[in-house]
């Protein structure tokens, strides 16, 4: 295990989500990098007592143009749950909490039966339940805590070019961080998809200075935004904390 975000330093790793227990607070963390369209920035925002991270543009016009790659939902927290995505796969996940009958749901059912009614997950043609249909073949990636577990997904081209899941639970400890990526972090093109176990980091510190340091270990060509949260069941949101590179 490593100390801090510092790792990362120098690799392009796309979207990451990292998750921890902080003391008595659980604790999620989500990256952006770009090099070719860094015109984006991280809102959050609370509605029907829910709290929600949106990705926008910085420019109206492609906010407009483009909503459905720019304006899904990366961040929800429920009154017992968190989970993150890097697109809008997110939909997918609210409703399997929305309507599901499993009796005990835990995070990693939650993210694994998000995938399952295949044709209902089809969207103006986008299969929200594959991977992206770009040239590096950008995995859809999800994270999720639940009570003393967190849960991560992805979904990842495979070599028979078919949607393939990787994913993986673990027990939430103190300062103990794990994170996926949607990139390998090596540059390459097309860029490689990330598909080791998480990466650990040892993170101390307060949310600002996590934030911080997540956010300047990524080159500064491919910073973009960097958000944190802390949260529990009983309380809520405790403190949100968002570096935007555009403002």
């Amino acid at each position: 295990m490593v100390e801090g975000f510092d790792v990362l330093k120098g690799k392009r790793y796309g979207r990451s989500i990292c998750l921890e227990q902080n003391g008595p607070y659980k604790a999620a963390f989500y990256r952006i990098q770009s090099e070719g369209n860094k015109a984006r920035k991280i809102v959050s925002e609370e509605k029907d007592g829910n709290v929600y991270w949106k990705t926008i543009s910085t420019n109206e016009e492609e906010n407009e143009a483009n909503p459905r790659y720019l304006l899904y939902n990366i961040l929800e927290v429920r009154k017992n749950m968190l989970f993150l995505a890097n697109g809008e796969h997110s939909s997918l996940i609210a409703n399997t909490i929305d309507n599901s009958t499993i009796p005990s749901l835990n995070a990693m059912s939650i993210l694994m039966n998000s995938y399952e009614n295949k044709r209902e997950n089809i969207v103006d043609g986008i299969k929200l339940y594959s991977y992206e249909d770009d040239r590096h073949g950008t995995p859809r990636i999800s994270g999720a805590v639940m009570h003393k577990e967190m849960a991560f997904c992805s979904v990842l081209k495979g070599k028979d070019k078919r949607p393939h899941i990787m994913s993986s639970n673990h027990n939430l400890e103190r300062g103990k961080g794990k994170i996926i990526s949607t990139y390998s972090g090596e540059i390459k093109d097309p860029l490689p998809s990330f598909t080791s176990i998480p990466i650990e980091v040892k993170l101390e510190g307060s949310l600002e200075e996590l934030v911080n340091n997540f956010h300047e270990s990524s080159p500064i060509k491919y910073r973009v935004s960097t958000a944190g949260i802390l949260w529990t069941e009983g309380e809520g949101v405790i403190k949100e904390a968002i570096v935007n590179e555009n403002e």
